[in-house]
């Protein structure tokens, strides 16, 4: 039995090297329901998104709080945990695995929009660049004004600017923010138990991010 779960497992891995093309949809009512999974995943990851950044945010100002001792301590319902190490290490583990989740969610939105853009122009016999597929495409405020500036020849150099700003601040400001907290994780702990699983945990998890995003590119 072992013998059999190896040799899947390994038929599996060595299908994924070799990944065959995806046969092309024909009839028509697969193909809407094809681009209505679409339309729903994208909304997902952009909901997603938006929670998961006000996380970021909110998990940000506290561990500043507790940083510099405004707060002393954090109640989760019948927790209570006073430990300020702890709680330092624990929001930095929680930020790592809140950037992950949203730049793998971030590529995944690239490679749904793409396909999106392809199904919607074939289903409704649309041109590649169509008011239509803008209008039932799921709104994102970002790739929206990445769209306009791509469409407005005028306009481009005065948004030129501000995108890659905003795009920067979105993809690698948390980057920046996690350098720093992986920073403290070093310079505020002494080795114990918790802070070193932190470290490894916190390490692991941009390590990840990175290569993904590299990798995604």
């Amino acid at each position: 039995m072992l013998a059999d779960a190896t040799k899947g497992l390994n038929d599996y891995l060595e299908s994924l090297k070799n990944p065959e093309q995806d046969g092309k949809v024909s009839d028509s009512s697969l193909k809407v329901t094809y681009l209505t999974i679409v339309i729903e995943n994208i909304r997902n990851n952009n909901q997603a998104i938006r929670r998961n950044s006000s996380l970021l945010v909110l998990a940000l100002s506290i561990y500043f709080l507790l940083l510099y001792d405004v707060i002393g301590k954090l109640n989760a319902s019948v927790i209570e945990i006073s430990d300020k190490s702890i709680l330092l290490n624990g929001i930095t583990v929680f930020f790592s695995y809140l950037y992950l989740v949203n730049v793998v969610r971030w590529y995944h939105n690239i490679e749904l929009r793409i396909k999106f853009d392809e199904m919607s122009r074939e289903l409704f016999n649309l041109g590649i660049l169509s008011n239509t597929t803008k209008i039932i495409k799921p709104f994102n405020i970002l790739f929206h004004t990445l769209d306009f500036q791509s469409e407005k020849n005028d306009l481009s150099i005065w948004f030129r600017l501000p995108s890659l700003t905003a795009q920067a601040l979105v993809l690698f400001g948390p980057a920046i923010i996690q350098c720093y907290f992986i920073y403290n994780l070093f310079a505020l702990n002494t080795p114990d138990f918790f802070s070193i699983v932190a470290i490894i945990l916190t390490l692991l998890l941009f390590s990840i991010t990175i290569i993904y995003a590299a990798k995604s590119r």
